[in-house]
């Protein structure tokens, strides 16, 4: 998988390699965590410990790998990339389930009866991995988008190309890269869309500009919670965090989402692979040095009612699972966890929160959105040109 890729663009060359996730991560972490720490963004997600948590706990069932770019010998960019075994409907594009074992998270949904091999950017329900995007500062985006392109195009033993992409820029830059390299890309449009804060300030402060119907909820809900006598209380670092990790776990399974509710699409119980990921994650500070953990629980006379669980990488936040239980809902222990994370990001001056959500209450408080889709195309094989008459064909019969 060692062969190197080259791609000019403008007269810049860089030089993309396919390494082993295993070996290639060893000789490129300190690099990757230097990058991640200095593009324009930092992201939790983009960061080598977060890679390194669902290598350990969560690639049992594909073949990951690393796309790595470099100019001379400077790393510019990287994406964790997999390989794997899907079982897909004649569009052969996923929505959710990017990993096999993500299956088991769905309902049942439509018949899927071809088997093809999928490569696409790391997606994993449970680590709630859903910017794949590659990691690399914005001036050299587009050279390395291309040459990642030029990769893709050129690695063996793949049939289908799924890549979850923000609306906008990087969308047409793929789309561009991949039609350089004689690809057919289409886009499947999903219409999800998760929102950030940009601008962080007192959650009162946001909360302050919008309608009085929604000041007034807000405002019941804190006398609910002082009624009750609900107090939070912020947990920061590996440590502090490490020992909270079964209160956690109490509120995760009092959760309504260890069930799920009925008409739900998506069930990701927190007890087994998420469980084992975050715990991985956060219980030895020695494998992820570059992120912080922090926990805010909501507690009434001492019982647990709310958790929420954020990572800090640079100076932006982001928000990773949130679990409530059904007592005093009166008092909205979920918005009170919230409502302290944000206190806290701008208590620390951050640049940003990402809330890595789409739930209807969070518009109150975000300021950005992206709106991501998933770029498909077909490997250049006879599979690949005939999977790509399959969902053309049921494209137009949509």
């Amino acid at each position: 998988m060692n062969a190197p890729f080259h791609a000019v663009v403008e007269g810049d060359p860089v030089r993309v390699d396919a390494v082993d996730a295993a070996t290639g991560f060893l000789a490129v972490e300190a690099d990757w965590q230097r990058l991640s720490l200095a593009v324009e963004r930092p992201s939790c997600f983009a960061a080598p410990s977060y890679f390194r948590a669902w290598n350990d706990t969560l690639a049992d069932d594909v073949d990951p790998f690393l796309l790595t770019a470099r100019r001379a010998r400077r790393l510019v960019g990287i994406m964790p990339m997999m390989r794997a075994h899907v079982r897909r409907g004649p569009l052969c594009a996923p929505r959710h389930d990017f990993a096999p074992s993500d299956r088991a998270f769905l309902g049942a949904g439509r018949p899927r009866p071809l088997a093809l091999r999928q490569l696409s950017p790391i997606v994993s329900m449970p680590a709630t991995w859903v910017a794949p995007a590659p990691l690399c500062a914005d001036a050299d985006r587009a050279a390395v988008i291309r040459a990642m392109a030029a990769a893709i195009s050129r690695l063996p033993n793949w049939d289908s190309f799924a890549l979850p992409v923000d609306a906008g820029r990087d969308r047409e830059l793929w789309r561009t890269a991949l039609e350089a390299e004689g690809l057919r890309p289409w886009v499947h449009e999903l219409g999800r869309t998760i929102g950030a804060i940009g601008t962080v300030e007192p959650f009162a402060d946001k909360i302050g500009r919008h309608g009085w119907k929604l000041r007034q909820n807000i405002r019941r809900a804190a006398a609910a919670a002082d009624r009750a006598g609900l107090a939070v209380e912020l947990h920061e670092g590996h440590a502090a965090v490490a020992r909270q990790l079964p209160v956690l776990d109490q509120v995760a399974r009092a959760s309504w989402k260890q069930t799920g509710r009925a008409g739900d699409a998506l069930v990701v119980p927190y007890a087994g692979r998420q469980q084992a990921f975050f715990e991985h994650l956060i219980g030895d500070a020695d494998r992820a040095p570059e992120v912080t953990p922090l926990l805010a629980v909501a507690s009434c006379a001492g019982q647990p009612v709310s958790a929420l669980l954020c990572l800090q990488h640079g100076d932006r936040l982001t928000a990773l699972i949130t679990f409530r239980t059904q007592d005093i809902p009166q008092a909205s222990p979920g918005m009170q966890v919230m409502a302290r994370m944000v206190d806290w990001s701008h208590e620390r001056r951050l640049s940003g929160f990402d809330l890595n959500a789409s739930h209807e209450w969070t518009r109150h408080l975000v300021d950005e959105t992206r709106s991501q889709d998933i770029i498909v195309c077909f490997a250049p094989t006879l599979r690949g040109r005939t999977l790509n008459l399959i969902s053309t064909a049921a494209r137009r019969l949509r």
